[in-house]
């Protein structure tokens, strides 16, 4: 009796952690499927050919991935297409710009052409938002490349204030720079323009 019973609860055992391997195994691919979604990959498939619930979860995983990745494509057709859209008008705005200042309309008073030069700069900040719609949706896909390269920090420093010399008058702050000419760095360098725009558009946007 007594092996009876040891060698039932040993089957127990063993057909217990069968089940176990069994269900692991589909839960820990649902599992590796979600990471691969989070991390940007499209392609994600997980085996649903089992006729149970896990099945059906895995049926509508896939479904989810599907329907994820429709959503993607949808959203960068759309970027694409609003960038595009931004680019051409703005390329004819910057274009006359550059005409005038060349003189091309009849001559003009440094008055004029400081005017001028701050829309031309302005213009040219506009395209780099356009840019950086463009590299967010390359950042949440994964796709986004970086350049490092020797910089020189000040002139950095010095194209930011260029760009934001409007607002600053708008709001009666005067910018300065204050950092060495001889200060190099190895940064991508549209990478720390773009976090300097934002860190001085919000200094001016929220403090005094």
């Amino acid at each position: 009796y007594a092996q009876a019973v040891t060698l039932g609860v040993l089957f127990s055992v063993v057909i217990a952690v069968a089940l176990a391997r069994t269900l692991a195994r589909p839960i820990q691919a649902l599992r590796k499927g979600a990471e691969d979604i989070g991390r940007g990959r499209r392609d994600v498939k997980v085996n649903e050919d089992r006729g149970d619930e896990l099945g059906d979860l895995a049926r509508q995983f896939n479904l989810m991935a599907r329907q994820l990745a429709e959503l993607d494509e949808l959203k960068e057709s759309f970027v694409a297409k609003i960038t595009h859209d931004l680019r051409n008008p703005l390329s004819a705005i910057v274009g006359y710009i550059d005409a005038v200042l060349l003189g091309m309309m009849g001559p003009l008073d440094p008055k004029q052409v400081k005017a001028l030069r701050v829309a031309q700069s302005s213009g040219a900040y506009l395209g780099g938002l356009i840019d950086d719609i463009l590299d967010v949706t390359k950042l949440e896909a994964g796709k986004m490349e970086f350049e490092p390269m020797p910089i020189r920090v000040s002139a950095v420093a010095e194209k930011v204030l260029e760009l934001m010399q409007v607002k600053a008058a708008e709001y009666g702050v005067t910018t300065v720079v204050e950092l060495p000419d001889d200060a190099i760095v190895r940064v991508d360098e549209k990478g720390l323009r773009r976090i300097l725009l934002n860190l001085v558009s919000n200094a001016l946007k929220f403090t005094p």
